[in-house]
């Protein structure tokens, strides 16, 4: 499942994402409502983290949680191997980038 998914079924993830990040309140994950660059602007507001260190959090849940993200967890392997800490977060980020914007106009929200 990608986060197109995970925005439309958000009440079924926020308790998966609370328990990851539990000082995340009820309030802030309303406010994520399943779009992961509010997940990434919370963690870093709440958790006094610079961005890079909030995207690498949220993509090492992804990677835990493979059985939802099983598509972009795929490229990540693909892309990442031999890469560690900063540089398999940027990697990912740039394979994310190019995921989000190949996907055909008709399966985007």
């Amino acid at each position: 499942m990608n986060w197109d998914g995970i925005e439309g079924n958000w009440h079924q993830f926020k308790n998966h994402v609370k328990q990851q990040w539990s000082m995340l309140t009820d309030d802030h994950l309303d406010k994520i409502a399943g779009r992961r660059e509010h997940l990434v602007g919370k963690i870093q507001e709440n958790y006094g983290v610079a961005e890079h260190e909030a995207e690498c959090q949220v993509m090492d849940w992804e990677n835990s949680h493979q059985d939802l993200f099983a598509e972009t967890a795929a490229e990540l392997r693909k892309h990442n191997v031999g890469l560690k800490g900063q540089q398999a977060c940027k990697a990912a980020n740039v394979i994310r980038t190019h995921l989000k914007n190949t996907t055909p106009t008709s399966n985007r929200r």
